[in-house]
């Protein structure tokens, strides 16, 4: 299996604007596009594999990238301090397949001493491995034949062509004005008072 880590969050926003917000605090003024992609990089190595998903997702996961939290627990902090309470451990999260531009993971989870195998959304994982700093990995079927991967020096290009290619084959809805690909973290914060800087 091939390590990775999560390199950034990448979202579209519309091209040249640079007053849309990430994490806006009002809704009216939210004017990126309503999905995230993932990026994941080999350790060892250039590729990158990236997954799509819905901003909610992706946006807990660029906080955690961030070392930004909400006031209250939220579901994954919540999950993450049940089964540490619960004496479980994330060995490791596996994106395992994909499957009809769907990619499947597993969470490895240690339970009184056995490794229990759990089916879960890429996004899910990713999240809980990072919120206990669990290794991620990618079989390499994924990584060796998937047309979607990418390389670090070439990542606004390699999402840009599979952006057409998806509009082109109508699985992607074509957007009302120009975007780009933006890293989160090129975007100002909105957000307001229900973020906080993560206690070190």
């Amino acid at each position: 299996m091939i390590e990775v880590a999560v390199h950034d969050v990448m979202l579209r926003a519309p091209k040249g604007d640079t007053e849309a917000e990430w994490l806006p605090g009002r809704r009216k003024k939210y004017k990126l596009g309503f999905a995230r992609v993932i990026l994941l990089k080999e350790q060892v190595g250039n590729r990158i594999l990236p997954i799509w998903v819905g901003a909610g997702e992706g946006d807990a996961i660029a906080m955690l990238l961030e070392g930004l939290s909400t006031p209250r627990p939220g579901t994954f902090e919540l999950t993450a301090k049940l089964l540490d309470v619960a004496k479980l451990k994330i060995e490791k999260v596996v994106v395992t397949a994909l499957r009809e531009n769907i990619y499947y993971a597993t969470m490895w989870v240690k339970i009184r001493g056995r490794i229990h195998e759990v089916d879960a959304r890429p996004s899910d994982a990713v999240t809980l491995s990072l919120r206990t700093k669990a290794p991620i990995f990618v079989t390499p079927e994924i990584m060796e034949s998937n047309q979607y991967v990418v390389t670090a020096d070439a990542i606004v290009s390699g999402l840009e062509e599979i952006h057409r290619k998806g509009v082109e084959e109508n699985r992607t809805l074509p957007e009302e004005v120009e975007m780009e690909w933006r890293s989160f973290r090129s975007l100002p914060r909105g957000g307001g008072r229900w973020l906080k800087q993560a206690e070190k």
